[in-house]
This record gives structure tokens, C-alpha cells and sequence, in this order.
């Protein structure tokens, strides 16, 4: 009975590859490998124990959850999966990478046995949340996370509010022009439409009409706009020009 190459691990007698029991029989039951055979050289086939040793290893590199399973331990942090998964699987490592996979199974997907569809399944389920689960927690030491950023927003507002200054007082003369805006907000001038609906000026004439019309408008505009004595007279002007020229 030889070692494989990782200390300790024994590799199976001739007895068991040739019965298919112990730890190489498992093997090949798992990978559908046929065992050690004996004959006569010409006389039928031969297989030594390396021949079987290859075949597993073939087939393990041709196993999905076999190998997805040693990755991700190897990305989990694992020291051990992660030789193999780097270098492969090979005639000399074959038990000792079963031996890691047990040991991930023990850790990661709470022991239970090795073959079936479900353990396989449910052995790469366990080992590549493992892995994700380390990306993320690498992922928040590295990078803030959306509930600090949220944290440190809050911190900075709490502080803004903290150290704002005090309402800003109007002064005395803003706060004259904001009573007298507020005054006349409602002293709007009228527009001319407004008397669209007035009684028609008694007059003989047109220019009669149009000279009251205008009067009245002026006063409106006075009335309205609360306009002082100055632009009154200058309203009169206007008034006066439009008379001259489009009345007598």
C-alpha cells in the first residue's frame, strides 16, 4: 500500500482496486470507473491500478460539481482546495483531493455522505455561497456600503441644521417697501377692456366721446396705481396729445 502525495493519505491496496471497496472503491463508484483487472498478457484486457488512478482523474476534471465545488472552496479561503483547483487533478493527488472535498463538506455543507445527486448539488450550493458570502464581506471592507453612506448623509444634514444661522431680519427700509407693495397689491391698473361694458358717453361728437372716455381712463389709472401728482400730469399730457391729434 503506497501514499498519495499529500502526507498521510494512503492510497488503497491492489485488493480494493480490484473488489472496488475502501476508499478506492468509492471513488470509482463515483466517477463510474471500472477497477484493477488481471489476464494473461495477449489474452483480454488489463488494467493496473495507475490505469484506474488516470481514469478518475480524467473524470474528476470532467465533473462539474467536482471541480465548481473546489473553486469555490479555494475562493471561500480555503488553502487546500485552492492547490486544486490552480493545478488540477492528477493520477498522484486524486485521494487527497477527495480527502479536501470531504473536509469541505464536513465545514460547509454539514457533513453527510459524498455521493447522490442532492449531497453533489447541494455540496456546490453550499461552497459557492460560502464564496459569495466572502466577495461580499471583502466588498464591505473595501467599499461603503449603502447604510453608511445613508449614516454619514444624515450626520452631515443633523450638522447643517445644527450650525445654520438664524432667519435673516429685513431692515427697516426693505421692510417699508414690503408694506407698501403689499398695500397696493391689490391697486392693479385697469385695463383699457374694462370699460367694454360702460354706458357710451353722451356727446355730439366723436371727439367728445373720446375725450371722456380717456378722462375717466385717466382717473382709473390714477385711482388704481395710486399715481402722484407728477405722473398725473403726465398722464394729462398724453391725454392731451391723443385729443389734439385724433379729436377737434
Amino acid at each position: 500500500m503506497g501514499k498519495d502525495k499529500r502526507k498521510g493519505t494512503k492510497r488503497s491496496s491492489t485488493f480494493e482496486y480490484y473488489t472496488k471497496s475502501g476508499k478506492a472503491g468509492e471513488l470509482m463508484d463515483r466517477f463510474g470507473v471500472e477497477g484493477v483487472k488481471f489476464g494473461r498478457p495477449g489474452e483480454g484486457e488489463q488494467r493496473s491500478q495507475k490505469d484506474v488512478d488516470n481514469d478518475i482523474a480524467k473524470a474528476m476534471m470532467n465533473d462539474y460539481d467536482y471541480r465548481r465545488s473546489m473553486e469555490a472552496g479555494a475562493m471561500a479561503g480555503n488553502k487546500d482546495a485552492k492547490k486544486f483547483a490552480k493545478k488540477g487533478f492528477k493520477a498522484g493527488n486524486i485521494y487527497s483531493a477527495a480527502e479536501t472535498m470531504r473536509e469541505l463538506k464536513d465545514e460547509y455543507g454539514g457533513g453527510g455522505g459524498m455521493n447522490g445527486a442532492r449531497n453533489r448539488a447541494n455540496l456546490t450550493y453550499d461552497l459557492v455561497k460560502a464564496d459569495r458570502n466572502a466577495q461580499t464581506a471583502a466588498y464591505d471592507e473595501k467599499y461603503a456600503k449603502t447604510t453608511d453612506l445613508n449614516s454619514l448623509k444624515d450626520k452631515l444634514m443633523a450638522q447643517a441644521t445644527e450650525d445654520a444661522a438664524e432667519p435673516i431680519e429685513p431692515s427697516d427700509r426693505m421692510a417699508g417697501v414690503q408694506d407698501r407693495l403689499e398695500g397696493t397689491a391689490s391697486n392693479t391698473p385697469p385695463s383699457l377692456f374694462d370699460k367694454d361694458n360702460a354706458n357710451p358717453a353722451k356727446a355730439d361728437d366723436q371727439a367728445d366721446a373720446a375725450r371722456n372716455f380717456l378722462d375717466d381712463y385717466k382717473l382709473d389709472v390714477k385711482k388704481g396705481a395710486n399715481i402722484k401728482s407728477d405722473i398725473e400730469t403726465g398722464v394729462s399730457n398724453a391725454a392731451r396729445h391723443v385729443r389734439d391729434t385724433y379729436g377737434r
